[in-house]
């Protein structure tokens, strides 16, 4: 952890891969918030302010969350330069953006929290989807922010517990979405409970929902666990390459899938896709490099 250039050429690529997908993503999703709350502004203004909760925390929370996200991006992007550019830097000199940055992705979950729990408490259909989205804000959220104030106090010989907690929030935001994923394809299904998820097509994105991303979520459990016994660092590196590898295809199968899928397509970006380049730095983890 010395210093991020000793991070391999391939690694480097599929790092700042990940977060321009990451990027694009946002940028739709801020784009469509704040023309969305722009024109409610206007066609209803005053009484949207004074009789929609569902105005503050699902449009205007939605808005916070997605600069947040925005802003987390550009200061990886500022991180990568320093680290990797004419003048490279050590990790120290660096920590404090990579902890707000990660802080900032925290902070955009748990902004968008509170609308899920809203239709919790109303019980609104499908109910299965807004816990499985409860779910993965809460785990990613909270491990997250741990995940920030660990970078931004770490010192040189504090490196095993960084690497342990940095283990601990690749499988707690694997297993989020999981979960989600999971329960939103429990909220799909119709009176014939499993046999609607496996009949006709829907039976593809439902098998690489429960069989991909599952194994992603083992392999990156022994991963880490290995990694945090200090057992065998060469396996534990390569078995968090495959569950990185396995979380980058899922995506990658699901839009394939979805572009078949009747109708699906127009609804793809729902879903956050941008963890699609992860597959790129998975197989740098399977070769070795880190």
């Amino acid at each position: 952890m010395g210093a991020f250039s000793a991070i391999s050429r391939w690694n480097k690529a599929w790092i700042l891969a990940t977060v321009v997908s990451l990027m694009l993503y946002d940028l739709y999703w801020v784009r469509g918030v704040y023309t969305r709350v722009y024109q409610m502004l206007l066609e209803n203004l005053p009484d949207i302010t004074a009789k929609y909760a569902n105005f503050y925390i699902d449009h205007v929370a939605g808005g916070i969350a997605d600069t947040l996200r925005l802003m987390a991006v550009i200061l990886l992007f500022v991180t990568a330069y320093l680290s990797w550019g004419p003048k490279k830097r050590p990790f120290s000199s660096v920590k404090k953006y990579v902890a707000i940055a990660i802080l900032f992705e925290a902070a955009y979950w748990l902004a968008i929290l509170p609308f899920n729990l809203w239709n919790i408490l109303r019980g609104w259909s499908p109910l299965f989807l807004y816990v499985g989205f409860a779910a993965q804000i809460v785990v990613a959220g909270a491990l997250l922010i741990v995940l920030s104030t660990k970078v931004w106090r770490y010192e040189g010989r504090s490196r095993e517990n960084l690497v342990k907690w940095i283990c601990l929030a690749v499988v707690g935001y694997i297993f989020g979405v999981w979960a989600n994923h999971t329960l939103r394809w429990i909220s799909m299904s119709g009176p014939g409970g499993l046999s609607d998820l496996l009949s006709g097509f829907t039976v593809l994105g439902f098998l690489n929902t429960v069989i991909t991303l599952t194994l992603s979520l083992s392999f990156a459990a022994a991963g880490s666990f290995i990694l945090i016994q200090r057992a065998n660092r060469k396996l534990g590196v390569r078995l968090l390459g495959v569950a990185i590898l396995l979380f980058g295809l899922y995506f990658a199968f699901y839009m394939a899938y979805a572009w078949f899928a009747p109708n699906a397509w127009r609804f793809v970006l729902l879903t956050e896709i941008w963890p699609v380049t992860l597959a790129g730095l998975g197989i740098g983890f399977l070769k070795g490099k880190v």
